[in-house]
């Protein structure tokens, strides 16, 4: 029983020191959005960034054209154009006409708005990683 005791009386301590400690005011650089944001107004919302589901950096890289399904040329479909399409009526995929669009949303204005919400991340708090 004096151990069970012994460790609540230490739990409390804990408690208190960390109740009683002075709120952090610093600001921190979230390495998702760049802004500057304090710990009490982070939530799992607060940040609007590029990036995968996997937690992965979306990214604003060249991408190749691409043909529909159905065959009309699109810049939104998704399905490259493979080699064995008919020699006379492959688009044109030089690196001419490639463009430039996020990895994560497939936008190509380098302004798109963030496809991705969550929690502000710091270097302050651990994260080494995006």
């Amino acid at each position: 029983m004096a151990s069970a005791y012994s460790i609540s009386q230490s739990l409390a301590l804990v408690c208190k020191i960390k109740c009683e400690a002075p709120e952090r005011k610093a600001k921190k650089r979230c390495l998702r959005c760049k802004t500057l944001y304090l710990d009490t107004d982070n939530s799992p919302t607060a940040c609007s960034f590029h990036g995968h589901a996997n937690g992965e950096k979306g990214l604003l890289a060249l991408a190749p054209p691409h043909q529909g399904i159905d065959g009309d040329w699109t810049d939104r479909s998704g399905v490259i154009v493979y080699k064995w399409n008919d020699k006379n009526n492959r688009p044109n995929t030089g690196r001419a006409n490639w463009k430039k669009r996020w990895s994560c949303c497939q936008e190509y204005d380098e302004n798109a708005p963030p496809c991705s919400r969550g929690w502000h991340v710091s270097y302050d708090d651990g994260f080494t990683l995006y």
